[in-house]
């Protein structure tokens, strides 16, 4: 009991010196989830692909997410402390400027690897006939 009474007081009063402060939410259906950015903190962001699927095993993918992850990081001005790629998960710590929003940054990481992704697999499937060879374009 101690321990939670000392947790809320610490964390209580970290926010009202505006070391953290409440990021507004827009959207309606998690309107009660309170995120706190702090202000010159660290951050650990995690994402795994959808179903746990293994996309990242792919070379190209694996480029791909890295250069999304360096025009992000030209265009929001933050710092990338160190990343892990795995096959499935994968694993930022990032130091946000001013101006960037960690989950913001994380969605549009998501979105801009997604869509590659996306784009290649259709791609592919589009020119393979149902025996796996390559139909040639006229």
């Amino acid at each position: 009991m101690f321990w939670l009474t000392w947790r809320v007081a610490h964390t209580t009063r970290r926010f009202l010196s505006g070391c953290m402060r409440p990021r507004v939410q827009y959207n309606p259906r998690v309107s009660q989830l309170r995120h706190y950015d702090g202000i010159n903190h660290l951050h650990f962001l995690t994402s795994s692909t959808y179903r746990r699927a293994r996309l990242l095993d792919s070379g190209q993918f694996k480029r791909r997410f890295v250069s999304a992850l360096r025009d992000l990081r030209r265009k929001l001005n933050f710092k990338i402390v160190g990343y892990v790629l795995m096959p499935e998960p994968f694993h930022l710590l990032l130091w946000p400027s001013t101006g960037a929003n960690p989950s913001q940054m994380l969605q549009k990481l998501e979105v801009r690897t997604a869509l590659f992704i996306l784009t290649s697999i259709i791609h592919e499937s589009l020119f393979k006939d149902r025996q796996g060879t390559v139909k040639t374009v006229p």
